[in-house]
C-alpha cells in the first residue's frame, strides 16, 4: 500500500510540474506540421477525452508504444470519425491492432487516413477544371518489451503525409519512447511522442510535428457488479503548450462501459479543450464504441464510432 500512495504523489507532481510549465508557454502562437498526428484514434479513449493511453489498447502505435507490452491480450480495431466539423470537418478511417507475442512481447501496427472537405479547381483563366479533396496519411508500428513483470519499454514508428493539392503534399517520420510502470491497481507512464519529425514548406522554412514529453496514469478497480477507472494523460510540447485529458469509465458488470472526460488544450496546443462523453459495449470479446466531443466551438459535434475484437 505505501508503494501505491508513492506511486499517487508521484504522478500528482509530474502533473503539477507541466502545468507550471505551461504558464510559460501559454500565450504564444505555434504552427505545427501535420496536426492530425495528435487527434485519438481509440473510440473507447475519446469518450474519456483521449484520456488512458497506459491501457494500451488497439492504437498503441500511434501512442504509448510500452502499453502493449502489458496487455495481456490480442486487441483489434476499426474506427471511424467525423472530426471538427464546425472547424476544418474531415472524416477519419482507423484501423489498429495491438498483439501480445508471449509473455513480454507486444506487436501493435495502425493507420489513419481522413480526408477534408473538396475544393473546387480553377486555370489562371478563371475556368473551373475540377476539384481536390485533401487527405492525410498517418501509418504506425510499434514493439514493446517486459523488463521485470512491473516494467516495460516501447517504441513507435510513424510516418505521416499530408497532400492539400496535386503540387503540395508534405511527408515526415516521427518516433514515440515510452516506459510504464505496473503497481497494484495503477499504471503509468512516460514518454516522449512524434520526435524527429519536421517538413519544409516552399519558401524553405522549417515547422515540426507536435513532439511532447508525456505523463500518463490510471487506476482501475473491480467492484461488486462492475468496475471503475480514472484516468489522466498530460503533455508538455516542446515548441510551446499543454494538453491534459482526464477521464473516467463505470463498467456495469464489464459489458456496458459509460465514460465521459474533459481535455485541456492551452494556447500552442494542436487540439484545443473539448468535453467528452461515451457509452460502450463489450459481449464475447466483441466490443462497440461511442463518443461524442462537445463544449467547443471547432470541436463540437465530432463523433467517433469503434468496432473492436479482443482475443
Amino acid at each position: 500500500m505505501k508503494k501505491t500512495y508513492i506511486f499517487a504523489f508521484s504522478v500528482l507532481c509530474a502533473v503539477s510540474s507541466l502545468f507550471n510549465l505551461a504558464h510559460a508557454a501559454d500565450g504564444e502562437k505555434t504552427s505545427y506540421a501535420l496536426p492530425f498526428v495528435a487527434i485519438t484514434r481509440d473510440a473507447g479513449q475519446a469518450g474519456m477525452a483521449g484520456a488512458g493511453s497506459s491501457a494500451g489498447g488497439a492504437f498503441t502505435a500511434l501512442r504509448n508504444p510500452a502499453a502493449s507490452a502489458f496487455a495481456g491480450a490480442s486487441d483489434v480495431q476499426t474506427a471511424y470519425q467525423s472530426w471538427a466539423p464546425k472547424g476544418s470537418p474531415s472524416t477519419n478511417f482507423n484501423l489498429g491492432g495491438s498483439f501480445a507475442a508471449g509473455e513480454k512481447v507486444g506487436i501493435s501496427v495502425a493507420l489513419g487516413y481522413q480526408k477534408g472537405e473538396a475544393y473546387d479547381l480553377v486555370s489562371t483563366t478563371g475556368a473551373a477544371t475540377g476539384q481536390f479533396t485533401p487527405s492525410d496519411l498517418l501509418i504506425g508500428v510499434g514493439a514493446a518489451y517486459a523488463v521485470t513483470p512491473a516494467v516495460s519499454l516501447g517504441v513507435n514508428a510513424k510516418i505521416a503525409r499530408q497532400s492539400l493539392s496535386d503540387d503540395d503534399s508534405y511527408s515526415s517520420v516521427a518516433l514515440d519512447l515510452s516506459a510504464m510502470y505496473k503497481v497494484e491497481d495503477f499504471r503509468i507512464s512516460a514518454g516522449t511522442a512524434n520526435l524527429l519529425g519536421s517538413i519544409k514548406d516552399a519558401a524553405g522554412k522549417s515547422f515540426s510535428l507536435p513532439a511532447s514529453a508525456f505523463v500518463a496514469g490510471d487506476w482501475s478497480k473491480a467492484l461488486p457488479g462492475g468496475s471503475v477507472c480514472v484516468a489522466a494523460d498530460v503533455d508538455y510540447f516542446l515548441k510551446g503548450g499543454v494538453s491534459a485529458a482526464f477521464g473516467a469509465q463505470y463498467g456495469i458488470k464489464d459489458i456496458v462501459f459509460l465514460r465521459a472526460g474533459y481535455h485541456v488544450g492551452t494556447e500552442g496546443a494542436p487540439i484545443p479543450s473539448y468535453a467528452s462523453v461515451g457509452l460502450g459495449a463489450r459481449y464475447a470479446g466483441v466490443g462497440l464504441d461511442f463518443a461524442y466531443l462537445l463544449a467547443n466551438d471547432v470541436m463540437g459535434g465530432s463523433l467517433c464510432v469503434g468496432l473492436s475484437y479482443k482475443f
